[in-house]
């Protein structure tokens, strides 16, 4: 078996809404409220707070979770986090805080319901105990078709 040691994870959620509730994104200072109420028990301040401009898709506000290290974007047709470092023990907190959005979002606006949510996680690893080639090689093999030398690759 390969052992593989995490370097760094990041995790990015999308919720997009059932139907788009742009009038949002109209009054600014509701979604800042909003995100200040959701985020109060990470520390979060109207300094954390970016008013995010640009075509209708992009419009909104964000605000930074430092202690987290997380970006939380309400726009009018979605909500974003992402969390560059997604860490062991971090999971609760992230999830205390799409609740805490989702329940603010809802109360703002009853049109505003999950249509999907999307998560992606993109995650470094070392190889332990193995070298690159070594793993790939069990992997993938070249065709015998191929000249002498040739080596894998594998993109997952």
């Amino acid at each position: 078996m390969t052992e593989l040691q995490m370097e760094h994870c990041e995790l990015t959620y999308e919720g997009a809404f059932v139907k788009s509730a742009f009038s949002l994104v109209d009054s600014p200072g509701k979604l800042c409220d909003l995100l200040l109420d959701a985020l109060e028990a990470f520390g979060c301040t109207s300094a954390d707070l970016v008013l995010e401009e640009g075509e209708p898709g992009e419009r909104g506000v964000a605000c930074e979770v430092d202690e987290l290290d997380t970006r939380v974007t309400l726009h009018g047709d979605r909500v974003e986090i992402h969390c560059a470092n997604f860490v062991t023990g971090t999971a609760p907190n992230v999830a205390a805080m799409f609740d805490n959005v989702w329940s603010g979002l809802a109360g703002l606006n009853g049109r505003v319901v999950a249509k999907t949510h999307s998560f992606l996680f993109e995650a470094d690893m070392r190889i332990r105990g193995a070298s690159y080639q070594e793993l790939l090689d069990r992997l993938a093999h070249p065709p015998e078709s191929l000249p002498g030398g040739t080596e894998t690759a594998i993109v997952y």
